[in-house]
């Protein structure tokens, strides 16, 4: 199992410190609170997951709607009225016009909060944010195939590079998601083997904001596909990593999709 790290330096500055995209920690504190409160629904995302989440969405080379990105947050929970009077809706829509702000701008960056450590406490509010990133990928996943079709026919070679770079991403973050799960697979390994990937996991955390630009960009990238000439489909949706239709046996990305 390889981590693959990159060596471009991430051009990004800290998230709430930007000019004019602002989200108070007082704010983050009420969606903490009224989010990982025992009586929200049980599908309800807590901030952390949120936080990912949002930032997914962002990225995605389709505009999702607001209605749409907050039931998944708030899940079967239908009430937004919290202590203080503030809606919950609209703190959630301004923490993610910050982030979407930040993610057009190319200049997100994961908050302080988000430490990775080889303590699972510790790291836990990574994980959390890992998996709101994963639970967005999957949701959108037809719009991304979309652009992804549009971009092959397009700029076959611009397609080749997004493919990939996305590939890249996502396939990180399924690893730093559960980083135990992702060494109890090598334990039949050498206790070398094992060291040198928990090396990998260390280095590809130190240089995350790589990853993110290239997410970034493959989103920036793609939308110009999406928004020029968009595609009705009739046949259902097939993801990119679904094995292909036609029977091969391979994954749709490496056989009909092109």
């Amino acid at each position: 199992m390889e981590v693959k790290t990159t060596t471009e330096a991430p051009q990004t500055q800290t998230p709430g410190k930007i000019e004019g995209q602002v989200f108070q920690a007082v704010d983050r504190e009420t969606l903490r609170t009224y989010l990982g409160h025992p009586d929200r629904a049980h599908n309800t995302l807590n901030l952390y997951q949120t936080e990912g989440f949002l930032f997914a969405v962002a990225c995605c080379p389709q505009d999702v709607q607001t209605s749409d990105w907050l039931q998944v947050v708030l899940g079967e929970d239908e009430a937004f009225e919290v202590d203080g009077g503030q809606e919950v809706g609209q703190l959630l829509e301004h923490m993610y016009a910050v982030i979407e702000k930040q993610t057009a701008e190319g200049v997100y960056q994961l908050s302080d909060d988000y430490e990775f450590s080889w303590d699972v406490e510790e790291r836990r509010a990574f994980e959390q944010w890992c998996e709101g990133i994963l639970l967005a990928d999957e949701w959108l996943e037809p719009q991304w195939m979309d652009a992804l079709s549009q971009a092959y026919h397009r700029d076959p070679v611009s397609y080749e590079k997004l493919s990939h770079d996305l590939d890249d991403v996502v396939g990180l973050f399924k690893i730093l998601v559960d980083v135990d799960a992702a060494l109890d697979v090598l334990e039949k390994d050498s206790a070398a083997e094992v060291d040198d990937f928990r090396q990998q996991l260390r280095d590809s955390y130190e240089v995350i904001g790589d990853y993110l630009t290239a997410y970034m960009r493959a989103g920036n990238g793609l939308a110009v596909y999406y928004h020029s000439d968009p595609q009705i489909r009739q046949e259902p949706k097939i993801g990119r990593n679904d094995a292909c239709p036609c029977g091969s046996g391979k994954k749709y990305k490496k056989c009909c999709l092109n």
